[in-house]
């Protein structure tokens, strides 16, 4: 795929993959599969059309597509990641940076699209977005991602074939389908469930609940992986950030496929601050 275009992502296993890839003829990418195996959920759409579209909205333009997505994205790695997925517009937050309404609302004000979904990607950011479309004229409907790796799930599932309310009932359920773990290092003395955390532990967090405290990151990770029902899923991507390196996630990733040999593991440079690593499982 990567010799046919750009933006590639390849996740799955000998049974089953799924293929996004950027790519100005798609009859080739088609012609390399078909030969390969049985193909279904074809999706083939003019990106640029609809970025065309959004701009001739702006200036009052009829356009071609008539739903855009707003997604919350911490780091370089993932803003590129949702850009390249189709997201219209990219507002930079997270954990311990929220976005206040006013920077929702200028993204929103930003796009051409009437109507629009929006991606909070964290629990902390729900309302501000929920605010952010009650105070502008266009459709905003928000489908509650509380973590990153739920928002991407939720962007996979996006058809700009679709309405407005389908759209959102399909990215809901592909979010929910999505756990997420995030493994961090204790900054303070704290107490959490009758366990006492002291500074420099790695946790490790499922769901943003603290469900596993280790002495390192890697430990916290499999421990919070571990508890995610790991036996009833296919496929698990590392996304690194700051605090860690990409060797470091690839060694973490042998030692997932060690443990689970069943999961296809991957790994992907997120770029987020605070979160060495944030893992979605699916």
């Amino acid at each position: 795929m990567e010799s046919l275009g750009d933006s590639v992502i390849v996740v799955g296993d000998d049974d089953l993959v799924r293929v996004h890839v950027h790519t100005l003829r798609p009859g080739q990418a088609l012609d390399w599969v078909v030969e390969r195996g049985s193909v279904s959920g074809i999706k083939i759409e003019n990106m640029q059309l609809q970025h065309d579209a959004g701009k001739e909205d702006a200036l009052g333009s009829r356009g071609l597509s008539k739903i855009g997505v707003v997604a919350v994205s911490p780091g370089v790695g993932f803003r590129a990641l949702f850009s390249s997925m189709g997201a219209a517009a990219i507002v930079e937050g997270g954990q311990t940076m929220n976005p206040s309404v006013q920077d929702i609302l200028t993204a929103i004000s930003a796009v051409g699209y009437q109507e629009l979904v929006l991606l909070p990607n964290n629990g902390n950011i729900v309302m501000a977005a929920q605010q952010a479309a009650e105070q502008t004229p266009r459709s905003v409907r928000i489908v509650p991602t509380r973590s990153v790796p739920q928002g991407i799930a939720a962007l996979l599932a996006f058809n700009f074939g679709e309405d407005l309310d389908t759209n959102v009932q399909l990215m809901a359920a592909a979010a929910r389908n999505v756990a997420s773990i995030e493994v961090t290092v204790a900054e303070k003395r704290t107490e959490v469930k009758g366990q006492q955390i002291e500074p420099g532990q790695a946790l490790g967090l499922l769901d943003d609940e603290i469900v596993a405290v280790m002495a390192t990151l890697p430990e916290a990770a499999l421990g919070a992986l571990a508890l995610a029902e790991p036996a009833a899923r296919e496929i698990v991507t590392i996304y690194w950030g700051a605090g860690t390196s990409r060797d470091q996630a690839g060694a973490l990733c042998e030692a997932i496929q060690a443990a689970y040999p069943h999961l296809e593991t991957e790994i992907v440079e997120g770029g987020q601050p605070h979160y060495p690593y944030i893992i979605s499982v699916e």
